[in-house]
């Protein structure tokens, strides 16, 4: 029994670290982490203990970023199978976790029903909670929203979200840093230039105050961001636009392997590719626009596409 309690205690730690690295944007050593923790608990527990199912899930939202997408839908498959095991109806509980993991899953792939559809369940539960994670879902549900067309409501929620992360962590913190990123996209999408200008601004101004403990959260953060000012700059400033959705790829590195950074890479080759058109270099815009499109195409799904801020959308002057 004091072995299996040691044991217990090594997976559980184990699978906090690995939620750590995986928040912090350093998914090879999560994914590492992770698998220890499903090894250890799994011997310890069983293959069926509903707390499996957290690992099952972090380890497929992990995979999914370092592109093994496959195994990702088949922990994924594993935790949607466990969790019901746990049938405590606390906030929060093993099926709330895995539902705003898959969640968090959808939005990445692009599917945008099925993110708002699980994030109004998990808003709903989490609504009078003080959770952190609480937070969390009200930026995913506005971010789902906003990509719907569904402006107001989305703005409503992120602003929200935004207050309630300040109140609990201050100006500064990662969380407070998103928020302001995701405000900014929403207020651009509104025509709300000057609005998002400035949140992108508070965005930048956080990431700089914080650069010598900057994460790869924190530095994709960044570049999303910067390319939101690009985006900005396209209607008056071809050239400001240029230099800042290069500086947005610049920012992620020249050989970014996760699923996040490629998909923000080729949405700033995107723009890239319109700030050459507006300066006349048509063929080069055409053969970047191509590639972007190409590789956004690999990652997410057509109902990814939105007016306003979509590769279609933002080339079309470009053609």
């Amino acid at each position: 029994m004091q072995d299996q309690l040691r044991d217990f205690g090594v997976g559980a730690g184990r699978y906090s670290l690995g939620e750590l690295f995986m928040r912090s944007g350093r998914f090879q050593e999560a994914e590492h982490e992770l698998e220890e923790a499903l090894a250890i608990n799994t011997r310890t527990l069983g293959p069926r203990h509903h707390s499996l199912a957290l690992v099952h899930a972090a380890l497929a939202r992990v995979q999914h970023q370092v592109g093994r997408t496959d195994a990702a839908r088949t922990n994924f498959a594993a935790a949607l199978a466990i969790a019901p095991g746990d049938a405590s109806p606390q906030v929060g509980n093993v099926p709330d976790r895995v539902n705003l993991a898959l969640a968090q899953f959808a939005l990445d792939e692009g599917r945008l029903r099925e993110t708002l559809s699980r994030a109004e369940v998990a808003a709903s539960r989490w609504k009078s909670s003080n959770d952190p994670l609480a937070a969390t879902v009200m930026i995913l549900r506005g971010e789902a929203l906003a990509k719907l067309g569904r402006h107001d409501d989305a703005l409503v929620a992120v602003r929200a979200a935004l207050a309630t992360i300040r109140a609990r962590s201050g100006n500064d913190s990662l969380s407070t840093h998103e928020a302001q990123v995701v405000l900014g996209e929403i207020q651009e999408r509104q025509g709300l230039i000057d609005e998002a200008r400035l949140s992108y601004a508070e965005a930048l101004a956080t990431s700089s105050r914080d650069a010598g403990s900057a994460s790869p959260t924190q530095t994709a953060m960044q570049a999303r961001a910067r390319l939101g000012t690009a985006r900005l700059a396209l209607a008056s400033d071809a050239a400001g636009a240029l230099r800042r959705a290069r500086e947005a790829q610049e920012t992620l590195g020249s050989r970014p392997t996760s699923f996040r950074d490629r998909l923000l890479i080729a949405q700033a080759q995107v723009v890239e590719a319109q700030a050459l058109a507006s300066t006349g270099q048509l063929d080069a815009a055409r053969r970047l626009r191509q590639r972007a499109l190409d590789t956004i195409a690999l990652l997410q799904t057509p109902e990814s596409a939105e007016p306003g801020i979509t590769p279609a959308a933002v080339l079309s002057s470009a053609r």
